[in-house]
């Protein structure tokens, strides 16, 4: 039998990051539940599962989760899978649970074959924040209350952007002017940072009005720093990174039988 645990990891995922949803979608009543079915199906521990969830649980806003360092095989679904939105991910796990056919299946092995793969391309030495994790959180939360009262980078109503996927956090309106902000987080005085290629590739078109803001020391005395058009004075290395790419494809000879 083929080693399922790569799936049951992407199951523990969708259950971290959707929560509710996420059971309501598979028509569980429970995550116990949950729990129990992968494990019958994917011939795996049923706390397996749990606990991989609870690992998954420090990322996401739910629950409080595991206060540690991400495992590495952690850390490597959320890059494969962050992409995704719920109804992409969704198949694939109804897949994975539901379709006896699908753990035989070529996404099934490409599922496995992507999560086996090591990024050496990335210095692991070098502080990189690229989920918007716990620290991440924590910074959007602190630039809420500071702009309350500071009113910077630039006064006017601060609007929450997180959840529309627009390639900024906040956007900040006064009158007939708009400005974008994108706030990244660092939990100690020194570290990098990454934006994902929507984040970037509109920074180069907002230009002037989006501002990088940077929270340094996040743990101790925040620092704030304000960067007006990152594009112009950042530059940073691009990185490609293997991702679970979902994509139909139609056969010629579908076109050749719409012509007879």
């Amino acid at each position: 039998m083929l080693n399922n645990n790569k799936l049951a990891l992407v199951v523990s995922y969708y259950l971290a990051r959707f929560d509710k949803k996420a059971l309501e979608s598979l028509g569980f009543k429970a995550f116990n539940e949950a729990f129990n079915y992968t494990s019958s199906k994917l011939d795996v521990k049923a706390n397996y599962v749990k606990l991989r969830r609870d690992e998954f649980d420090a990322v996401f806003p739910w629950r409080r989760g595991w206060q540690r360092k991400l495992d590495k095989q952690v850390t490597r679904t959320i890059e494969v899978f962050q992409h995704l939105e719920m109804e992409d991910i969704s198949p694939i796990i109804k897949g994975i649970l539901f379709d006896s056919d699908y753990l035989q299946s070529e996404n099934a092995q490409e599922i496995r074959k992507v999560l086996s793969t090591e990024i050496k391309d990335v210095d692991q030495k070098s502080k990189v924040f690229i989920l918007r994790g716990p620290t991440g959180l924590k910074a959007e939360k602190y630039f809420i209350e500071y702009h309350k009262v500071h009113q910077k980078p630039v006064s006017g109503n601060l609007i929450d952007m997180r959840d529309q996927g627009c390639g900024y956090d906040f956007e900040i309106d006064l009158l007939d002017t708009k400005t974008f902000v994108e706030v990244k987080g660092l939990a100690d005085i020194e570290g990098g940072i990454a934006f994902t290629n929507k984040e970037w590739l509109f920074a180069k078109q907002a230009r002037g009005t989006y501002f990088l803001v940077l929270i340094r020391n996040l743990d101790e005395n925040p620092e704030v720093i304000f960067i007006q058009d990152p594009t112009d004075v950042l530059t940073p290395t691009q990185y490609t990174y293997p991702t679970i790419q979902i994509q139909w494809n139609v056969p010629s000879k579908q076109f050749n039988d719409l012509k007879r």
